[in-house]
């Protein structure tokens, strides 16, 4: 089991070995959270370790972080006010024909 307390927005260290995601925190923050795991000779998941705590780990939609290549630092999107979800979505269908007929090609 990688979490006893749940957890969201996964994402693998670029070694393939260690495991970060997002689990709830105190006063409505987040934290990130990091396990390492090992495959051989079977499957093992290592204790999780907070690496920091962060209000601005929450997201309504995929991850609010990334991991760079080495694992050792993370790009986290800032949030300036409560996220909200979008209310539409607008599906277009045959777009590249409705091109072609508003921009002829010679």
């Amino acid at each position: 089991m990688i979490s006893t307390s749940g957890g969201e927005q996964p994402a693998w260290n670029g070694n393939g070995r260690e495991l970060f995601y997002v689990q709830a925190g105190e006063s409505g923050s987040r934290k990130l959270m990091s396990v390492r795991i090992g495959t051989a000779p079977a499957f093992q998941a290592g204790t999780p370790e907070t690496l920091f705590e962060s209000g601005d780990l929450q997201s309504n939609w995929g991850r609010s972080y990334d991991v760079a290549p080495g694992g050792q630092r993370f790009l986290i999107t800032l949030r300036k006010e409560q996220p909200t979800p979008p209310t539409q979505m607008i599906f277009v269908q045959n777009w590249f024909d409705e091109l072609k007929r508003l921009v002829p090609t010679k």
